[in-house]
């Protein structure tokens, strides 16, 4: 999963999702993985995609709702009214 996180921070979206589904197999039913392949997609401009992915994660755990709200602090989503927007479209997947 490290692996996935560094290719982000490259803007190599291909390298990381390819790292997170790695990842994915290694760590069956780990929802983390998900989650942050999820935000790698939000945030890359795949919403859509990215959806059904938070639904699954928060209905597994709701504590990601609550970090996902969390996620402007350190800057890993913008603070921007478009980006919270994104963070509000997102949280509203929860079950």
């Amino acid at each position: 999963m490290n692996a996935g996180d560094l290719a982000v921070e490259h803007n190599d979206l291909d390298g990381a999702m390819t790292e997170y589904v790695r990842a994915a197999e290694l760590l069956p039913g780990n929802v983390e993985v998900e989650y942050w392949a999820a935000i790698t997609l939000a945030t890359s401009g795949s919403v859509k995609e990215a959806l059904p992915m938070f639904q699954r994660v928060f209905a597994a755990d709701s504590n990601w709702i609550e970090l996902t709200k969390r996620l402007h602090k350190p800057g890993i989503i913008p603070n921007t009214p478009e980006e919270r927007a994104l963070v509000e479209r997102i949280v509203a997947e929860a079950p």
